[in-house]
Formats: structure tokens, C-alpha cells, sequence
């Protein structure tokens, strides 16, 4: 692992040249065809003050994989620190094996099942295209985007959590369902559609396992007849739960077979 010692620097100059080291680093594109798709870096600010930069490609983690990467290096950190040895138990497979040999097996048997269940969910639409773009989409793919932050107020949050436990569903369901039932004003559109993301890990086997299982669903909700927030969130709870049992299928292959069929 690359060491950069910044400590002959001034204080005010270290975390600024580390952060711009650290910037520069991660925009570095990967190399596919020969890897490694995990670049680690550490900064040297200070006799006992470092920085760790860790850097992967999307292709072999997620979001979650990256809070399981943490959270065992901090073990193995104070392990080693004190002497000790590595807590983690060794792992009986790769995320690799389980791809090419469990879920393959599962898959063969399922696909079709899979398909024609999205197939009949997605039925009647040829796109959840709700809100018209503010510019033209160009004709190559630019990557360049933006977000938006929204801190709700504790006040808030606990009348949506208490809302949450009455209706049994969870805190995401409830703001998704406030999302589409916002999308349905701007719009006008009654039949709305939205794409999630979902951690795909149900199998007990690779809920501690760092690889990129992470998938997409949609989840399609009717706002006709001018339902209550209430009818609209049970609708989201029920549609959720059930496109959760057929999120195994991967998105891409869910838009190229339900194409000639909305």
C-alpha cells in the first residue's frame, strides 16, 4: 500500500494536499481487464495521525459492501493494534463462486417465473417518464449529475416514524409513497412508477459478503380515485413487499425482456 508522507508540511497545508491527493485519486479510472478494482492509499499527516483512502469500482461493491469493508477493518484494526489476532472467521466461499454456482442453479429455475411476473406488473407502459427533463437528453452518456440534500426537522421525523409503526411499514415506504403521490401533482399522472434501489441479499450467506449484489426494482402504484395518504401508503406496502420477492432478476435484463411487452 502507496504511504504519502505529508507530515513535513504545515498543519494548515496537510488535510488540504491529502483531500486534493485524495480527490485526484478517485476520479483515476480502473483498469477492468487487469485490475485491482480496490485501490488503498494512507496519508501520513502526523506521527500518529493518518489518512486511509480506500477507492473501488462499482463492478465488485455496493453501498452495503462498503459498511461490511469498514466495519471489518476497524476489527481487524484494534485487533492488531493490541497484538492480537484477526477476529474475522475465514469465509467458506467468494462472491464470485456464489455467482457462478448457487445463483446460477437458482436463477435457471426461476427466470422464468421471474419475467413474467414483471411482465405483468409492467404491463400498459411503455415508461414512468413523470416529470419532462429542463434539458435535452444528449446522445452519449456524460455521467455529469448533481443531488440534493433534505434534513427533516426531529419533529417531523418522529410523526413520520409514528405513522410508520401504525401503518407496519418501514420509514422508506413512507416517504416513497409521499414521493409518488408528489410526482402524481406535478404530472398528473395517476399511474406512477418508481425505480428503487434494493440491497438483493437474501440469503443468509451473503449478508456479510462484499460484492456488487445490489439491484433495482419498480415499484408501480395507482393514485386513482383520489385515494387517502393512507390507501396510497398500504398500496406502496403491498407492492413494495412483493416486488422485493422478484428483485433476484437483474435490471438490465428486466428493461431488455419486458420491452416488447409494455
Amino acid at each position: 500500500m502507496p504511504v504519502v508522507d505529508l507530515s513535513n508540511r504545515c498543519q494548515a497545508e496537510r488535510e488540504a494536499e491529502a483531500l486534493r491527493l485524495a480527490v485526484a485519486d478517485a476520479n483515476r479510472p480502473f483498469d477492468l481487464g487487469h485490475g485491482p478494482l480496490l485501490r488503498a492509499k494512507l496519508w501520513r499527516l502526523g506521527p500518529e495521525d493518518h489518512l486511509l483512502l480506500l477507492t473501488t469500482h462499482h463492478i465488485v461493491s455496493d453501498n452495503l459492501s462498503m459498511a461490511i469493508l469498514l466495519w471489518e477493518l476497524s476489527l481487524a484494526y484494534g485487533a492488531f493494534s493490541a497484538g492480537q489476532p484477526s477476529p474475522l472467521p475465514e469465509i467458506s466461499f467468494q462472491y464470485g463462486d456464489l455467482r457462478c454456482d448457487n445463483s446460477k442453479k437458482r436463477f435457471e429455475h426461476e427466470a422464468l417465473e421471474y419475467i413474467a411476473f414483471w411482465q405483468q406488473r409492467l404491463a400498459g407502459r411503455d415508461g414512468f417518464h413523470h416529470v419532462p427533463p429542463d434539458h435535452v437528453r444528449p446522445e452519449s452518456q456524460t455521467y455529469r449529475g448533481a443531488h440534493e440534500r433534505l434534513t427533516l426537522d426531529e419533529s417531523l421525523t418522529n410523526s413520520l416514524k409514528t405513522l410508520g409503526v401504525k401503518e407496519k411499514v418501514s420509514p422508506f415506504m413512507v416517504l416513497l409513497a409521499a414521493l409518488q403521490c408528489l410526482l402524481c401533482r406535478y404530472s398528473g399522472q395517476q399511474d406512477i412508477g418508481v425505480a428503487s434501489c434494493v440491497a438483493n441479499r437474501q440469503s443468509p450467506q451473503v449478508e456479510k459478503l462484499v460484492g456488487h449484489f445490489s439491484n433495482h426494482v419498480i415499484v408501480r402504484t395507482s393514485l386513482a380515485d383520489n385515494p387517502t395518504f393512507r390507501e396510497v401508503l398500504r398500496q406502496v406496502r403491498k407492492t413494495a413487499l412483493t416486488a422485493y420477492s422478484y428483485q433476484d432478476l437483474p435490471f438490465g435484463s428486466l428493461i431488455e425482456q419486458t420491452r416488447n411487452h409494455l
